[in-house]
């Protein structure tokens, strides 16, 4: 299996995954990638990557901010990437919200996982 470039991922992380949140439109407040160091040396199937997300559903009928954290992986038998293990937490502000991403997000960090140097 070839190995993938890491815009490939980026591609991946711009499809929604969480549509049963909140319906109407949601913007991103802010979204990491993490991803072990050397992990883009491997094969496809072999990387492992974690999304963190906030996303602003202020437009939306339940206003609210959406702090989503999500494994990504490559299914060989789709051929792409796909996400699992969706962890989603509803705040009603954003000070809240990104309270909790930090939390998430040093939690990732101590799990060895750093922050991709993926562009988007």
């Amino acid at each position: 299996m070839p190995t993938y470039p890491k815009q490939v991922l980026a591609r991946a992380c711009e499809q929604p995954r969480n549509k049963s949140c909140c319906e109407g439109r949601s913007v991103f407040v802010v979204e990491e990638v993490f991803s072990r160091p050397g992990e883009s040396d491997k094969p496809a199937s072999e990387q492992e990557y974690w999304v963190l997300e906030i996303l602003d559903w202020t437009e939306s009928w339940k206003r609210c901010f959406v702090v989503q954290q999500a494994r990504i992986f490559w299914s060989e038998s789709d051929r792409e990437f796909e996400f699992n293990e969706l962890e989603t937490e509803t705040w009603r502000l954003l000070i809240d919200g990104e309270v909790r991403y930090e939390a998430r997000r040093l939690a990732l960090m101590k799990g060895g996982l750093i922050h991709s140097d993926m562009e988007f």
